[in-house]
């Protein structure tokens, strides 16, 4: 395999059909999906040149909020990534960690937080946070990633209502048995169950009134930095 486009294809042929294009799609007519797409490819990397250095002297690292990773590309939350590999979110924590970069793990991880944590190896791991409208709920989970050592929360604000996820509709696409999302106990019940379900059911987990009044709450439960 020579690219990354390499690797996609061979991914979707080891899934199946229905987990294949749960991973691959988008919501409603995927516009901003291919949005996304393109803006991406407009980021250029700036070549600096007679600078002397030999590549063994180029220095790739950086710091995030006063941590330091090597490399400078860190992995954004995907929800259940066992799903689609047996070692799901640790063996995500296991890449990023031997690459000595960020990883971001989701509210909805399908592998215990703590075993993300150990499967990091100490290395630099923030928590991607949706509030919930059960604010008790939501602050022992906030506490929960806290002593796991997750370093920073990343809020997730743009979900006020559930997208529909039409390509998951047409599939009639189920939860695959084997996977549980394990961050909060509540959600285990979404097991097996069809996506309109399972997506109903979360959302009406999330609070959608988030305001700045919701930004200094989380403050008041966690030293945590808020992304």
């Amino acid at each position: 395999m020579a690219c990354v486009e390499d690797y996609e294809a061979r991914a979707l042929s080891l899934l199946g059909k229905h987990v294949g294009d749960y991973v691959k799609s988008g919501a409603f007519q995927e516009q901003t999906l291919r949005d996304n797409v393109e803006a991406f490819k407009k980021y250029l990397l700036r070549p600096r040149m007679l600078r002397g250095l030999p590549l063994s002297e180029i220095d790739t690292r950086v710091k995030l909020l006063g941590e330091e990773v090597a490399f400078p590309v860190c992995v954004s939350p995907m929800g259940a990534q066992c799903m689609v590999h047996h070692e799901g979110e640790a063996g995500t924590a296991k890449a990023c960690a031997r690459l000595q970069t960020c990883m971001v793990l989701s509210s909805w991880t399908s592998t215990p937080v703590s075993e993300v944590a150990l499967a990091g190896q100490g290395e630099l791991q923030w928590f991607q946070l949706y509030v919930l409208k059960d604010r008790q709920l939501t602050k022992e989970l906030v506490k929960g990633v806290e002593r796991a050592g997750f370093k920073a929360l990343v809020l997730t604000v743009d979900t006020p209502t559930r997208s529909r996820r039409l390509t998951d509709i047409r599939n009639q696409f189920c939860m695959p048995k084997h996977v549980m999302f394990a961050a909060i106990a509540q959600l285990s019940k979404l097991n097996d169950q069809h996506s309109s379900e399972l997506h109903h059911f979360i959302s009406s987990m999330v609070d959608s009134t988030l305001s700045w009044a919701t930004v200094d709450w989380l403050r008041s439960v966690t030293s945590l930095p808020i992304v």
